[in-house]
C-alpha cells in the first residue's frame, strides 16, 4: 500500500500531500488484479479493494500493511467491476462499486452496487442495492473501461 498524506491515519481528510511511503504490499493470492480502492470510514487504517473481471462478487478489507482483514461477499453478480468509492447513504456510510466495465460494448445497462460499510470486519455476505445506469444511445456509444 502507498500513502501520500502527511498523516496516513487521516487519509479521508488529507489536506497536505507528502512523498509516497510504501507501507506494505497486497500479498493474499485471492487479490489478483485490483481495480479499485476506497478508504474505510469506520475502520482507521483499512482499505477496501476488489478484483477486476473474472472474480466472485467480493471486496477485500485490507490493512495499511496490505494484510487481509476480511473478505466481504456481495449478493450480486460480478460482470466487470472497475472502481469503488465510499460516500453517504441512508445507512450512514456506504461503499459504491461500479460494475461498469464493457470492453466489448455488449451491455445495455451498467450497475452501481451500494452496500452499507460493515460495522465489524469479519468474513461475511453483505446485501447490496442495485442502482442501474441505462445507456440511452445503445451499445455503440464509446464507453470502454
Amino acid at each position: 500500500m502507498i500513502a501520500g498524506c502527511v498523516d496516513s491515519s487521516a487519509a479521508q481528510e488529507c489536506r497536505e500531500c507528502a512523498a509516497p511511503v510504501v507501507l506494505g504490499a497486497l500479498g493474499d493470492p485471492q487479490i489478483r488484479e485490483t481495480s479499485g480502492i476506497a478508504a474505510s470510514a469506520a475502520h482507521p487504517g483499512v482499505w477496501y479493494v476488489h478484483n477486476d473481471s473474472g472474480d466472485a462478487a467480493r471486496l477485500f478489507a485490507v490493512a495499511d500493511d496490505g494484510s487481509l482483514r476480511a473478505t466481504l461477499t456481495l449478493d450480486v453478480p460480478h460482470v466487470d467491476w472497475e472502481d469503488i468509492a465510499r460516500g453517504p447513504c441512508p445507512a450512514g456510510q456506504c461503499l459504491y462499486i461500479g460494475d461498469i466495465g464493457d470492453n466489448e460494448l455488449a451491455r445495455d445497462a451498467l450497475v452501481i452496487y451500494r452496500v452499507a460499510e460493515p460495522v465489524q470486519l469479519v468474513d461475511s455476505v453483505l446485501p447490496a442495492e442495485r442502482l442501474f445506469l441505462n445507456i440511452p444511445t445503445g451499445r455503440t456509444t464509446p464507453r470502454r473501461c
